[in-house]
């Protein structure tokens, strides 16, 4: 198979033929039949398959393309589909129609892209989502002092990774945020370590809470980092994270589905960790 410069894709004579379920040679007989206008019972069943196309009926069914060298004949995309038809439904050839069912689904799919402005190559929403906050975000805590957001980013990218799918309602880190706050509060750290400040933090303007922009949440003092990432992991996902999803399912901007899968993501990247054996230095 391949491309040609116009964008024109295609198969050569022998992908066709596999693709149909016959012989290599039944499908240059094909094309030979058609070129000279032979009026066989086939050729008048494609004929009819190409009337119906968008498609004008072609002259000939192949030409020669050289390909590293070698010269073959291939059959334009369009071509091949009326072939695949012919044996799927003429001829009836289980391999035929597998095939052309396949093809089918996918030109559908293509199609639903195409009118809705998707792309399948592009990123997935959830990860563009947090990949836009993290440019936004990754250089704003003052010089001696982190943010809950980037000291989150492990767990969030663990949940995308997994497939967890997130709409921009659900924002994990003010609900870590708000628990770190609490858990700082009544352990009286600014005692022992300092006052946590507060920095500007833009969300992008697609997000909801952007209509707020700037937010100012607290930065905490670097001494406490080990800390928070020890309670993340004990406090916050081994006691509240339930608590959480069970609210935004409440709430209905979460499923059911995808707060099972979050538990389970979750607790699969934890038995790594604890299977994870350090390395010798």
């Amino acid at each position: 198979m391949g491309v040609l410069e116009d964008g024109t894709p295609y198969l050569n004579m022998t992908g066709l033929a596999r693709m149909c379920g016959v012989a290599r040679s039944v499908v240059s007989d094909i094309a030979k039949d058609w070129k000279t206008g032979a009026n066989t019972p086939r050729n008048q069943k494609l004929l009819a398959i190409f009337e119906d196309a968008p498609e004008s009926v072609p002259e000939e069914l192949s030409f020669a393309v050289e390909v590293d060298g070698s010269v073959h004949q291939v059959l334009p995309d369009f071509i091949c589909m009326a072939v695949m038809e012919h044996y799927a439904f003429n001829e009836e050839r289980d391999v035929a129609k597998a095939n052309y069912r396949k093809l089918a689904r996918a030109s559908l799919r293509e199609v639903i892209y195409a009118r809705v402005g998707y792309s399948p190559h592009s990123l997935p929403k959830s990860l563009k989502n947090f990949l836009d906050r993290l440019d936004l975000t990754h250089d704003r805590p003052p010089k001696g002092y982190y943010c809950v957001f980037l000291e989150s980013k492990e767990l969030i990218y663990t949940l995308i990774n997994g497939g967890v799918t997130f709409n921009d309602d659900v924002v994990f880190d003010i609900s870590i945020g708000q628990r770190w706050a609490a858990y700082w509060k009544e352990n009286k750290l600014a005692d022992i370590f300092g006052e946590r400040v507060k920095y500007l933090h833009n969300y992008p303007e697609h997000y909801p809470q952007a209509a707020s922009n700037p937010q100012r949440p607290f930065a905490y003092p670097e001494p406490t980092l080990p800390r928070f990432r020890r309670w993340l992991e004990d406090e916050y996902i081994g006691k509240h994270l339930k608590v959480y999803l069970k609210g935004q399912v409440k709430k209905g901007t979460l499923l059911p589905s995808m707060s099972d899968l979050v538990l389970d993501v979750v607790e699969e990247s934890v038995q790594k960790r604890l299977l994870a054996k350090p390395e010798k230095a």
